[in-house]
């Protein structure tokens, strides 16, 4: 993790030392630097709980890998930029997490938008994890990246001191939707009906928490054919697949075979 976290922070200095790099990206720069190293002497804290200590660690290395990405020569400038918007939106919440002040159901609001983007960020570039398929990655990548806009525009709306009542509470709900999009994906009804088929296969333990880990990151369907590619899925896969009898058997062919972000409309009707 130290050697991720240098090639992170070697990107930012890079950054903010380069001509090309714009006033306002350099900012972006310098406060991702400064936020990592306020999270990591927290995280080094005597006084920091074990559970916080993780958080924060893991949170860390979230923004470290989208600081990475923001100067990915394989990626567009567009890309790039999402993944600093990403980094830079990362940061704010950790940052606000942090302040004693902050109510504790904005607090607890805050941690699981930080964990939603978190997690997928982190299986998205891990290369166990991550998708395959250019089609694939960039799906993620939206998903990510719509997450966070919501997200962000909410957070906004109840960290503003002139916002009204009215509003604030527009905004809970709006971040709150996003917050039960994720974490009540693995109760969405359809999804249900596809973990029952999956286990027609005997699909092994690692297999559905990968389906289970990518539901909740990305959401249903996406996220669950995602985890349906994982490599502990790749015996049930090729069992689903062959099984021409079985109704869901166009939806797994489709995972086999081509992106899974395109397979969702195979999904058999109730």
């Amino acid at each position: 993790m130290k050697q991720q976290l240098r090639e992170g922070l070697a990107v930012a200095v890079n950054a903010i030392d380069s001509p090309t790099t714009s006033a306002n990206d350099k900012t972006a720069y310098r406060y991702l630097v400064d936020s990592i190293n306020r999270a990591l002497q927290l995280a080094q804290n005597p006084t920091t709980s074990p559970a916080d200590r993780a958080m924060y660690l893991k949170y860390v290395q979230g923004i470290n890998e989208a600081t990475k990405l923001t100067q990915d020569a394989k990626l567009s400038v567009a890309d790039r930029a999402v993944y600093l918007s990403l980094a830079v939106s990362l940061t704010n919440y950790v940052n606000a997490i942090q302040d004693p002040n902050l109510e504790p159901v904005y607090k607890a609001v805050y941690v699981k938008i930080a964990d939603s983007i978190t997690n997928g960020l982190l299986a998205a570039v891990d290369p166990k994890t991550a998708p395959k398929k250019p089609e694939d990655q960039q799906k993620v990548k939206q998903i990510l990246q719509d997450t966070n806009t919501t997200a962000a525009a909410a957070l906004a709306v109840l960290q503003d001191p002139n916002a009204t009542p009215e509003a604030k509470q527009q905004a809970q709900q709006q971040v709150q939707a996003v917050v039960d999009a994720r974490t009540n994906a693995v109760q969405n009804n359809d999804y249900l009906r596809f973990l029952n088929e999956v286990k027609r296969y005997n699909p092994s333990d690692a297999c559905l928490q990968a389906i289970a880990d990518r539901t909740t990151q990305a959401g249903w369907p996406d996220g669950s054919l995602w985890g349906l590619t994982d490599p502990s899925c790749a015996d049930t896969l090729t069992k689903a697949a062959a099984d021409k009898s079985s109704a869901w058997n166009a939806l797994f062919s489709c995972v086999l075979n081509q992106a899974f972000s395109t397979c969702a409309a195979y999904i058999p009707p109730q």
